[in-house]
C-alpha cells in the first residue's frame, strides 16, 4: 500500500532509447526535440517550422479547431514536406507540458568524462598515452577521435562504451521525469 511519503508510481512507456540519445547529441539552436508523452514518439521542432506555428496560433488563436488551423497552414507559402513540420510544431505548442516534454541536449562534460572514463580501460599503453593527451590538449574531441581511429577494435570498443553510457543518461533523464521505459 502506498503511503504519502512514497513516490508517485513511474508511468510506463515505449520509447526507443538510442532515438532519444541521439535527440539529446543533436541537439543545437536550430532543433529542440520533444518526448511524446502518449506514444513514446520523438518529436524533432525546427525554429523554421516553430516561428510558422506562433505565426498561425497568433492568427487562429490556440482554442481554434483542427479545420481552422489546417487553413491557416495551408494559406502559408511553404512546401508540403514542411507543412508536416508546422503541424508536429502546433501539436507541440499546443501540447507542451501535459503531452509533450522537452528532451534536453547532453551536457558536454558527460561526454568529456566517457572519454576520461574509457580511456582508463585501455590496456595498450601507446594507444592509452595517446587518448590521455588528446584530452588533454585543445578540441579534446576531435583529438580522441582522432586517436581512436588508428585501432579498430578499441574504436568499435569505444562505441558500445559511448552508446551504453549514453543509454544510461537517458534511463535516468525519463526516471527523473517519472517514466519507466517499456
Amino acid at each position: 500500500m502506498r503511503t504519502a511519503h512514497d513516490p508517485p508510481p513511474k508511468r510506463q512507456l515505449k520509447v526507443d532509447l538510442d532515438e532519444v540519445a541521439f535527440a539529446m547529441e543533436s541537439r543545437g539552436f536550430e532543433i529542440t526535440s520533444y518526448l511524446d508523452l502518449e506514444t513514446g514518439e520523438v518529436i524533432p521542432v525546427t525554429q523554421d517550422a516553430r516561428t510558422y506555428a506562433e505565426e498561425i496560433l497568433a492568427q487562429v488563436g490556440t482554442d481554434a479547431g483542427s479545420a481552422a488551423v489546417a487553413r491557416a497552414i495551408m494559406e502559408h507559402d511553404m512546401p508540403d514536406w514542411e507543412r508536416d513540420l508546422v503541424v508536429e510544431a502546433i501539436a507541440v505548442e499546443l501540447g507542451f507540458g501535459e503531452r509533450f516534454i522537452t528532451i534536453p541536449a547532453s551536457d558536454s562534460s558527460a561526454g568529456y568524462e566517457d572519454m576520461e572514463s574509457f580511456t582508463e580501460t585501455v590496456r595498450a599503453e601507446g594507444l592509452q598515452a595517446r587518448l590521455l593527451d588528446a584530452i588533454q590538449g585543445a578540441r579534446p574531441f576531435r583529438r580522441f577521435k582522432d586517436a581512436i581511429a588508428q585501432c579498430p577494435e578499441e574504436r568499435e570498443r569505444w562505441f558500445a562504451f559511448s552508446n551504453e553510457r549514453q543509454r544510461q543518461r537517458v534511463i535516468a533523464w525519463l526516471a527523473d521525469e517519472g517514466i519507466e521505459p517499456a
